[in-house]
Order: structure tokens, then sequence, then C-alpha cells
């Protein structure tokens, strides 16, 4: 009971710990509070995995056809812009961690995206190095204000890496080696975030952003959803019109 105890005061702090002890449910705040930590952790482990589903996706497809290189790379720099304002403005890790582990991720991705287009070795150098100039964003001799004007404009950028890849699917009315499992993950993740950063941050900034990618990873969801059905009934009537072909034939 004590481990439980001194875990809830880390987690939500000693008053709402002892309230929670004593299962006192009318106490709303602490409850919201613990719910809100709760997905705030739920959404960091399930981040190591989140781009898994797409790297099995590639591999398996050794392609990364109707997937945008542009998407990606505007989201990992959106990614390190949100760590490091988070990060210098001490907000709470459960409320920012899993862009940590999406960067790292992503940037795998964008690696294969390299591989698979077969690039050549100053495209790879390029590309990594300009992830580690992001360092310079962590650094205290970086001006805190420029650093806010570059958190609001992840709501641009936000944009930015959806937009290219709804544009592509649209386009192509194909959603192509994209995950469903991994679109879908996303898409939970920025509705819980919006409710972990009203209960924890109170930063209309970081809401906005989260709103807006909310938004966006929907629409990839419906894209997904809709072209995968439109793909299945074009199956169908091919099938159809073959069998209808043979029987000509004979």
């Amino acid at each position: 009971m004590q481990q439980v105890s001194q875990f809830l005061d880390v987690l939500v702090g000693p008053t709402c710990s002892q309230s929670l002890l004593k299962f006192e449910y009318t106490n709303i705040p602490c409850l919201k509070l613990l719910l809100s930590k709760a997905l705030g952790l739920g959404i960091i482990f399930g981040s190591v995995l989140l781009k898994v589903p797409q790297i099995l996706n590639i591999l398996s497809l050794k392609s990364t056809k109707g997937i945008s290189m542009g998407s990606y790379l505007i989201e990992t720099w959106a990614f390190l812009i949100v760590l490091a304002y988070n990060l210098r403005r001490n907000n709470p890790f459960s409320t920012y961690g899993e862009g940590f582990f999406i960067t790292c991720q992503n940037i795998i991705i964008l690696l294969m995206m390299l591989y698979y287009q077969k690039a050549s070795l100053s495209s790879f150098m390029l590309l990594l190095a300009s992830f580690a100039l992001s360092g310079i964003l962590f650094s205290p001799l970086f001006p805190a204000p420029v650093l806010s004007y570059l958190q609001l404009s992840t709501l641009f950028l936000a944009l930015g890496s959806k937009c290219p890849q709804i544009y592509v699917n649209f386009k192509n009315k194909s959603t192509g080696a994209l995950s469903f499992i991994t679109l879908a993950l996303q898409f939970l993740g920025t509705l819980a975030r919006i409710f972990t950063t009203i209960q924890e941050v109170k930063d209309p900034m970081i809401l906005g952003s989260f709103i807006l990618a909310g938004v966006l990873n929907g629409s990839l969801v419906l894209q997904w959803i809709i072209y995968r059905r439109t793909s299945k009934d074009e199956k169908i009537k091919k099938t159809k019109a073959g069998k209808l072909a043979k029987k000509k034939n004979q």
C-alpha cells in the first residue's frame, strides 16, 4: 500500500493521492487529473510502437509508394519544436513525452524512404545533419520568445505535414503503403492529448496544435476507410468482369 501511495504522490501530488486512496469519488478534479496522467503515460508507452506497423508495412512491401516524404519531414520538425518548447517550459513529461519516440521512428521511416528510392549517400547525410542541428532548440542560448513563435508555427506545420499526404491519397484514390493501425493510433492519441493538455498544461498554442492534428489525423483515417472500400469494390468488379469474359470466350 505504501508503494501505491508513493506512486500516486509522484503521479498526482500528495493531496490528490490521499483523496484517491480514501476512494473519494466525488473529488472530480483529482479523478480528472488521474485520468489525464494515465492517458498521458498510456500515450507515451504506446508511442514506442506507434510507427512500427508502418515500418513493417514498408519492409513487407519493399516500397514507400503512396507515402509523402514531405509530410514526414515536416511532422518530424514539428515534433522537435514541440519537444524543445515543452522541455524548456518544464511541462510534465506525461503531456509531451511521446514526441521523442515518434521522432525517432519518423527518422527511421525517412531513411527507409531514401533507401527504397535509391537516394545518394549525401542525401542520407544531409537528412541526419538537419535533425542534428535541431539540438540548438533545446539549448538555453536559443531565445525563448523565438521558440514560442516556432511553437505557434506548428499549427501551420501540422497543415503542411498532413495536407500533402491527404492530397496524395486523394489524387491516387488510394492510401498506398500507409498503415491503418498507425493512422488510427495517431488519431486516438491526438484526441487523448487534447484532454491531457486541457487538464494539465492549459497552453492555447499547444492545445490548438493538438486540435488541428486531431482533425487532420481523422481525415487520414476517413480516407483510408473510403479508399479501402473503393479498392475492394473495384477488385470485385474486375473479378466479375473477368469471369464474364471467360464465359463469353467459352
